[in-house]
């Protein structure tokens, strides 16, 4: 039986819920985790102005000056690495594609046995069962097949 440690953390100035919908987010957002299960897990962010909103259908966000980092490695699940730095960012994702704008630096590697991705300094792709994406600092773009 695997041994498994978890350590979460994360502040956020609100959340609101109805049903079906949920907004969350404000000012000064920050999370992190720790956790050891069949490999190491973790992940720290921190953002000025964080604010999202998901439905059934679809999810906005808005990021200002948002950096985070993450290290995910496992014999299953493959290996992630990365850093990410948003100036601004604006997200919309819906049914059938993704996309992103503002001015972001995202630089990374993931490689997975159903995805993978490289990002370096805002330029970049990934592909996964969803779809495939390509990036550049100011705009992201993902179409999704599933």
């Amino acid at each position: 039986m695997p041994h498994s440690e978890v350590l979460q953390t994360e502040e956020k100035t609100a959340v609101y819920e109805v049903p079906g919908d949920k907004i969350d987010g404000g000012l000064i957002c920050k999370k992190a985790t720790f956790e050891l299960d069949q490999g190491l897990s973790s992940s720290a962010n921190f953002a000025l102005l964080d604010v999202s909103n998901r439905d059934y259908e679809c999810s906005r966000r808005v990021a200002i000056g948002n950096i985070g980092a993450n290290l995910n490695v496992s014999r299953v699940d493959g290996i992630e690495l990365g850093v990410d730095a948003d100036v601004l960012r604006a997200i919309y994702e819906g049914e059938n594609f993704k996309i992103g704008t503002g001015l972001s630096y995202s630089t990374g590697v993931k490689y997975q046995p159903d995805s993978w991705k490289l990002h370096f300094m805002g330029y970049g792709f990934e592909y996964d069962t969803e779809g495939f994406g390509i990036r550049i600092p100011i705009l992201e773009l993902k179409y999704k097949w599933w």
